[in-house]
């Protein structure tokens, strides 16, 4: 017999947007500014920052740990 109650929705992978790593512009009396590009788009972001659902999980001297939508992901640095 068929089932006619409601369908539950399918759980996807999660669709990252494209991410490029370019480093950190450092200043003396401010926070650190990373500079990711995602999806074509730069983003000028500051640990504890979120801009377009994206924030920085951990800093590390070659490499970055972002996280999107409670997910993370580890980036390195585009040379």
């Amino acid at each position: 017999r068929p089932f006619s109650g409601p369908l539950k929705p399918q759980m996807g992978a999660l669709l990252w947007p494209t991410i490029e790593y370019y480093g950190f512009i450092k200043s003396n009396n401010n926070p650190e500014i990373y500079l990711i590009k995602a999806d074509n788009n730069f983003i000028r972001i500051k640990k504890g920052e979120t801009k377009n659902d994206i924030s920085i999980y951990k800093v590390f001297k070659d490499s970055i740990v972002l996280s999107f939508q409670k997910n993370e992901r580890t980036f390195h640095i585009k040379k």
